[in-house]
């Protein structure tokens, strides 16, 4: 335990200088290019970063986006019905409408200043069984001081039914409006962005990954797998259906929910966290923890073996109880 405090108290005390200099970094570049409150917050939650995108020069310009005319960038793109979706956005919001049609209409809206240091690229390509809509944005040399939105809306058939549905999101939150659950396959990623979403329809598979931030799950709908993992951020979950297998990994990050229904495999594991996770119908299983610097407690047996139910933290303790 001494081991274990010792670890923590290093922990806390790199954290802290981590955020000292990013305190320092940042009011050196506030002073530099003498930006205002409302330059740096007034819309800051449209200023991210992934892997879309490019800061070449910023913190050396001199040019703020407000300087420049606000253009508007639409496209509108009919397709035949597809089995697969696959939507990657760099910033704009998806929003999916079902509607008395027989073919499927994506409709792209973005704002832009008018200036070449911001580009935005839209793409639309289709195969004979799949749809790919792709948006990627790339900044050079601009300081962004103002909202500029953007949406793509997917228009289907009403209660149409997808093989797969990828949705790829660079830099936005993600919620139940945002998704699109008629489908056997829902695939979500994102660079960075919380994702809190409802399953609202029984599913086959479901896998969600994001580079950074928070993970909030709740169905009342039977899962076949489900696999989530995150690098930097929490995990929480809400499950009232069975389900079949579910993984769940987290590199630094706690990992805590409920199963209120029966479910067949369990995985989970965290870098830096701790796991919490409550069987509420699960009465006879048996479970092996693996912790390095730890607490640990189960209600439930315990093996050095189990092949179902496995949970371990490098660092962070484990706690499983029984409902």
């Amino acid at each position: 335990m001494k081991s274990f405090n010792k670890t923590m108290s290093f922990l806390a005390g790199l954290f802290a200088i981590m955020i000292i200099l990013s305190i320092a970094v940042a009011s050196s570049y506030i002073n530099r290019n003498n930006l205002s409150g409302s330059d740096l917050w007034g819309n800051s939650s449209h200023i991210q970063f992934s892997d879309d995108w490019e800061f070449n020069g910023l913190f050396s310009s001199n040019h703020r986006s407000s300087e420049f005319e606000t253009l508007v960038l639409t496209q509108t793109d009919t397709f035949d019905l597809k089995s697969e979706l696959f939507i990657s956005s760099s910033i704009e919001e998806i929003t999916f409408i079902e509607e008395d049609r027989n073919d499927i209409m994506i409709e792209f809206y973005r704002e832009y200043p008018d200036t070449s240091t911001y580009n935005v690229k839209y793409e639309v390509t289709e195969t004979i069984d799949r749809i790919n809509i792709s948006s990627t944005l790339s900044i050079r040399g601009l300081i962004i001081n103002k909202d500029y939105s953007g949406n793509i809306k997917v228009h289907i058939p009403t209660d149409y039914h997808f093989n797969k549905v990828t949705l790829d999101s660079s830099a936005t939150v993600m919620n139940t409006d945002n998704i699109y659950t008629k489908t056997d396959v829902l695939t979500i990623l994102a660079d960075f962005g919380d994702i809190d979403i409802n399953i609202d329809q029984p599913i086959e598979t479901v896998s969600i990954n994001c580079d950074m931030g928070a993970i909030k799950i709740y169905t009342s709908k039977a899962i076949g797998n489900l696999d989530i993992s995150n690098d930097i951020g929490d995990l929480f979950f809400n499950i009232d259906a069975p389900v079949n297998n579910a993984n769940f990994s987290s590199n630094l990050g706690q990992i805590s929910g409920e199963f209120k229904d029966e479910v067949g495999q369990v995985n989970a594991s965290t870098d830096l966290g701790n796991i919490d996770i409550t069987f509420h119908k699960n009465e006879n299983m048996v479970v092996t923890i693996d912790v390095d610097l730890g607490d640990k407690s189960s209600d439930f047996p315990t093996t050095n073996n189990s092949k179902d139910f496995r949970f371990s933290s490098d660092l962070g303790s484990v706690q499983i109880h029984k409902y």
